[in-house]
């Protein structure tokens, strides 16, 4: 590739992904590797990581940290100053120029979309929600890592499925069409087959987080046990949400708060949805519910330019 680029990123538990723009805005091209939530994996494997999801895009598109004006990383998992300059410095030391690197959280870059008071919110894999005062001061709630939140999270709905099951094999729960459907997809059909389960996968997100989609696929069939784990992990989040409206502090008379609202869970898991959205309408009148017109991605290519010094 000929000429100088900027580079956005858009880091998940799941996936990595990277784009590469011209100097008039123009897409290179993008690329798509594994992710992993700094936070949880820890620095060292974080870092072999993220170089290897910056190094197999600058690869395939031919071209070098030194070529680049701006990069800004939207990470999940950057979850403090500390966090924040570790990931900082797995950049610089590959040849980025110090005065050209921004990195924020994944869900933070979606602030970028309206003035505030704003909030954004991602639930995927994990979950998490950042509000922006309208004196500009950002504020976090939530995403403390799957151990100590997450609410509402495909882990979270996936690790409750799993427990459902468990008490239904335990004789302490009826028996339902998710039984079925985890015991065909993951082979858990004892209580010695789920104890076996978490042992080997407690930590691995993606993996657990991978049986939302059943529960959301059993809940749409009518199973009650998997709409009330949607239900509740819904209301959930959603106290999440109402911490971060609060601390956004006085809303100026006749603002609409806007919550942009991303992730695999809040756009596709239809109980989950519409539990949310319905909890939003009615504690918080002012608060819409939007999806960013613009990926995660995009926004980070966009806010490249604004890292380059």
């Amino acid at each position: 590739m000929d000429g100088r680029y900027y580079a956005g990123l858009d880091v998940g538990g799941t996936y990595g992904r990277v784009m590469l723009t011209r100097e008039d805005g123009a897409v290179i091209g993008t690329y798509e590797g594994e992710g992993c939530a700094f936070n949880t994996v820890g620095e060292d494997a974080g870092r072999m990581m993220y170089r290897a999801l910056i190094s197999g895009a600058m690869e395939r598109f031919e071209t070098t940290p030194e070529m680049c004006l701006g990069i800004c990383v939207a990470a999940s998992g950057i979850d403090s100053p500390r966090l924040s300059e570790a990931c900082f410095e797995i950049f610089a030391g590959m040849g980025f120029r110090r005065d050209a690197i921004r990195v924020m959280n994944d869900c933070e870059i979606y602030l970028t979309c309206s003035p505030p008071p704003v909030m954004a919110a991602v639930v995927g894999t994990g979950s998490i929600c950042y509000g922006m005062g309208a004196d500009g001061r950002i504020f976090r709630t939530g995403g403390w890592n799957h151990i100590l939140s997450d609410e509402g999270s495909a882990y979270d709905i996936g690790m409750k499925a799993i427990k459902s099951v468990a008490l239904r094999l335990d004789g302490r729960g009826a028996d339902t069409s998710l039984s079925s459907i985890l015991a065909e997809k993951e082979g858990i059909v004892s209580l010695e087959t789920a104890d076996e389960y978490i042992t080997r996968y407690a930590h691995d997100k993606s993996r657990i987080g991978k049986i939302a989609r059943y529960c959301d696929f059993a809940a749409r069939e009518g199973d009650g046990t998997a709409i009330s784990i949607l239900e509740g992990c819904a209301d959930d989040f959603f106290q999440v949400v109402l911490v971060t409206y609060s601390k956004l502090g006085v809303i100026p008379t006749g603002h609409e708060v806007t919550l942009w609202m991303s992730g695999g869970v809040a756009l596709e898991c239809g109980r989950f949805c519409e539990r949310l959205v319905h909890d939003i309408r009615r504690e918080l009148p002012c608060v819409t519910v939007k999806r960013p017109e613009k990926s995660a991605l995009l926004l980070a290519a966009e806010a490249a330019g604004t890292a380059a010094g």
